[in-house]
C-alpha cells in the first residue's frame, strides 16, 4: 500500500513495465474471482494473509508452506505431474532450486552431498543489512548461516539423503552459483553421469546440460538453469556446478512457470526462452 499508484519503474528503474502498484484490500481481491494468486511476502505474513484470501489457485513464494501438508512443492522439472493438478503451490527457494536440480537425477547413487552456494546480494532482501550493502561487500564474499539454513532442510527433504549446505553472498546483484560435492555410493563414470542428466532433463524447456563449467553471465535475466562440470575424483566425489538467476528461476520466473502448468499453458509462456532476457 505504501507504493499504491506509483509506477513500478520508480522503485525498479531497470523494469520495462508501465504498470503501477495497486493497494487492493482483501475484500476487493476476494471479489475478483482470481484464477491464480501469487504471495510474495515474509514467511509469517504469508501464513496469516493466505487465510484471508480467496483464489482458485495460490502460489506462495515464501518458505512458509514448502513442507506443509496440502501444499505441492513447485520445482517444475521434478514435480510437474503433481503441479498440474495442485491448488496450493509452494515455490522453491532460490538456493534449493539450483542445488536440487544439480543432484536430483543421481539421487539414487548419492551417499551424501555438500552444496556450496554463492548468491548476489539481491537474495538478502530489501531490508538494509550487511549482506545486501554493496559497500560492505566490495571486493569480498561473506559466508553466513554455517548450519541450519532453512534451505538445507528443504534440499534434504527433496533429495532424501544426508546433505550439508553453506551459503555465501558476493558483491554482484543477481545470480546464484552452486558447487555440488556429491559422494557417490557406487562406481560410475563421468560419461554415465552426463548421460543420466541429459536423459532426465531432455524434455525441460529451461535446463541446459553442458560438460563445461557454467557461468553466471549466461543465465542472468533468464529463467534458465545451466548444469555442468561433471567431474569425479579419486575419492569418488562427483563435482557439479549449476547456475541460475535467483530472481527468476529462483523466484518469479519459476512461479510463472508453475502457474502456466497449473492453468494449462505452455511452460515457457511469458517467461522467455532460448536465452531471451526478461526483467524482474
Amino acid at each position: 500500500k505504501n507504493h499504491s499508484g506509483k509506477p513500478v519503474k520508480d522503485l525498479y528503474p531497470e523494469s520495462e513495465s508501465d504498470l503501477k502498484f495497486t493497494g487492493y484490500s482483501f475484500n476487493e481481491i476476494n471479489k475478483m474471482d482470481l484464477d491464480c494468486l501469487f504471495l510474495a511476502l515474509p514467511d509469517r505474513v504469508s501464513s496469516n494473509v493466505f487465510k484471508k484470501l480467496k483464489a482458485k489457485k495460490v502460489i506462495d513464494l515464501s518458505s512458509a508452506h514448502r513442507s506443509s501438508k496440502g501444499w505441492t512443492y513447485g520445482l517444475t522439472e521434478i514435480n510437474s505431474k503433481n503441479i498440474k493438478h495442485s491448488r496450493l503451490l509452494a515455490n522453491p527457494g532460490c538456493y534449493a532450486t539450483a542445488a536440487i536440480l544439480s543432484a536430483y537425477p543421481v539421487k539414487d547413487v548419492i551417499d551424501y552431498a555438500v552444496f556450496s552456494g554463492i548468491s548476489g546480494y539481491s537474495g538478502a532482501g530489501k531490508k538494509p543489512c550487511l549482506r545486501n550493502d554493496p559497500e560492505n561487500l566490495k571486493k569480498d564474499i561473506l559466508a553466513y548461516s554455517l548450519k541450519d539454513h532453512k534451505h538445507q532442510e528443504e534440499i534434504g527433504n527433496i533429495i532424501g539423503k544426508r546433505i550439508g549446505f553453506t551459503p555465501h553472498v558476493a558483491e554482484f546483484f543477481r545470480g546464484i552459483i552452486i558447487t555440488s560435492h556429491i559422494i557417490l555410493n557406487k562406481n560410475i563414470s563421468e560419461k554415465q553421469i552426463l548421460n543420466i542428466f541429459k536423459k532426465f532433463y531432455s524434455g525441460s524447456d529451461f535446463i541446459e546440460i553442458t560438460e563445461s563449467i557454467p557461468e553466471l553471465k549466461s543465465v542472468r535475466n533468464t529463467n534458465k538453469c545451466i548444469i555442468g562440470g561433471f567431474k569425479i575424483d579419486k575419492h569418488n566425489r562427483l563435482v557439479i556446478v549449476s547456475v541460475i538467476d535467483n530472481l527468476l528461476k529462483g523466484a518469479a520466473g519459476q512461479a510463472v512457470q508453475n502457474m502456466n502448468l497449473m492453468l494449462g499453458f505452455p511452460q515457457r509462456k511469458g517467461v522467455g526462452l532460448n536465452g531471451k532476457k526478461i526483467m524482474v
